[in-house]
């Protein structure tokens, strides 16, 4: 059975317990029962009843999580409207050869929120992402920022410099990172969570 904690969490995120509801009342038809607690259903008419049902539930949960991931999407960019803020890169410049350690900086036409602004590489592929120095240094007088990125690895290689605003997902992954990061070889994450916009990158070469 399901524990407390799991529970909890189903309740929070209505599509995703249809999806698991409708999961459940399929394997139910589709196996003619479940184990544990012990429920048998022989009758096939029934069996085919409650595939469908769970099928379609199952659908009906994936659609409306769908709905709400575009729709967390829209709300922060409406939030965060890259525009309001006006991040940009100036340094370095796009298709620059880089060694392992990298200044960066940049321009902003407003601060954003302490804590939200930061840096991430990207692959070549799009799908890996480090994390890379939060933004804390800020010259309100000139409007600019700076910061500094690592390019680990062995050159030469293509890569891509991100500046991003952060949602809370993504903060509590990139500080999770950094703590396991040293004991696991600061490998990449496979894909970053939606709730960040990334305001401005620049292709760039490990040398």
């Amino acid at each position: 059975m399901l524990d407390k904690p799991v529970f909890a969490k189903l309740a929070e995120r209505a599509p995703l317990a249809i999806i698991v509801i409708g999961a459940f009342i399929f394997v139910i038809g589709a196996a003619g029962g479940w184990p544990n607690p012990a429920l048998q259903v022989n009758e096939i008419g029934w069996r085919i009843a409650l595939a469908l049902m769970g099928f379609f539930l199952s659908l009906v949960g994936g659609i409306l999580l769908w709905r709400e991931t575009t729709l967390s999407s829209a709300l922060l960019n409406a939030y965060l409207p890259v525009s309001k803020y006006g991040i940009k890169i100036d340094v370095p410049r796009a298709g620059a050869e880089l060694g392992e350690t990298v200044d960066v900086s940049g321009s902003f036409s407003q601060k954003p929120p302490n804590g939200m602004l930061r840096l991430i590489t990207i692959s070549s592929n799009g799908i890996d992402f480090w994390p890379q120095e939060e933004i804390i240094q800020f010259d309100t007088t000139k409007n600019k920022w700076y910061a500094r990125v690592n390019l680990g690895g062995q050159p030469k290689y293509g890569t891509t410099i991100a500046v991003a605003l952060m949602g809370q997902s993504s903060q509590v992954l990139w500080d999770y990172y950094y703590q396991v990061g040293p004991h696991v070889g600061w490998r990449s994450i496979k894909g970053w969570p939606n709730d960040s916009v990334i305001c401005d990158k620049i292709g760039v070469t490990r040398v």
